[in-house]
């Protein structure tokens, strides 16, 4: 992964020869690297998909920014799912639909009322009402992140389980105006405010983190990743650039020989890469 913070790129249309995402070959490379940082393994959430399979679920982020030295006082680890574990979910899995950018962006806001709430909110928000509602996006299709921040400062969302995710299949459902699986109040929230981070605001985002809550994320996916099973994520020399995604950070480490990076999540699965 590249030097990762908040944002987008334009989107990359990219032409492959199709073959299975799971690249055996390619594991053995990595695995026998003596400079490789990171373990590669099959990654079974990929089962019987292509490489054309995978680019098509992937997003559309605007910027990416680049690292620069943080504060001397910052704290040199930190991990959100320790220091409040009653306010971490587990990842919806997204199925046949390119739907990181919602599920990645309600879980930042809900984990973040959580935080703010000391607990007293403690419900997760739903991604496929903003999937069905936010028409500045594109649901299955992918999103921008500044505008579905927009939708969600604007219009907000409900609870999960008042609209639960069920685009597995990549069918969005229309616009719902009540509840779609229980009886409970059809209540919106709505966020209060967003940020968008420039180039050269790292230090910025250790604050965040440790003060508010996770970030979301945008980053370029390269074709190794798919086989990232454990270690510090850093592209391999013959990987290819797939598309973008979408991940929330989480914290962040150092490892013993200096090495510096990011804790990330997304629907498949956590991984922690370098700045």
């Amino acid at each position: 992964m590249t030097k990762i913070v908040l944002a987008v790129l334009a989107v990359v249309v990219l032409v492959v020869a199709d073959r299975a995402a799971n690249d055996l070959k390619l594991i053995h490379e990595i695995n026998t690297n003596p400079k490789s940082t990171w373990t590669a393994g099959y990654n079974s959430y990929f089962d019987g998909l292509t490489v054309n399979d995978v680019i098509s679920r992937l997003g559309r982020p605007r910027l990416v920014s680049r690292y620069v030295s943080p504060r001397t006082n910052e704290v040199k680890e930190y991990d959100l799912r320790k220091a409040y574990p009653k306010c971490t979910w587990p990842i919806t899995n997204e199925g046949q639909c390119g739907a990181t950018w919602a599920i990645a962006g309600v879980l930042t806001m809900g984990e973040r009322m959580c935080i703010k709430s000391q607990g007293k909110f403690n419900s997760q928000l739903s991604a496929e009402y903003v999937m069905a509602c936010d028409t500045n996006n594109f649901g299955c299709g992918g999103g921008y992140l500044d505008k579905m921040a927009d939708f969600l400062i604007n219009h907000g969302t409900v609870t999960e389980s008042c609209v639960p995710y069920t685009s597995q299949q990549g069918n969005v459902i229309p616009c719902p105006t009540s509840c779609t699986n229980s009886t409970e109040p059809f209540v919106l929230y709505k966020a209060t405010s967003a940020k968008q981070f420039k180039l050269g605001e790292i230090a910025q985002i250790y604050e965040t983190i440790y003060n508010r809550g996770p970030v979301e994320a945008g980053f370029v996916v390269w074709s190794d990743f798919i086989q990232y099973k454990s270690g510090v994520y850093q592209k391999s020399p013959r990987a290819t650039q797939y598309g973008l995604h979408t991940a929330r950070i989480v914290g962040w480490g150092v490892t013993e020989a200096g090495l510096k990076y990011w804790i990330c999540s997304n629907q498949w699965g956590k991984f922690n890469c370098t700045y």
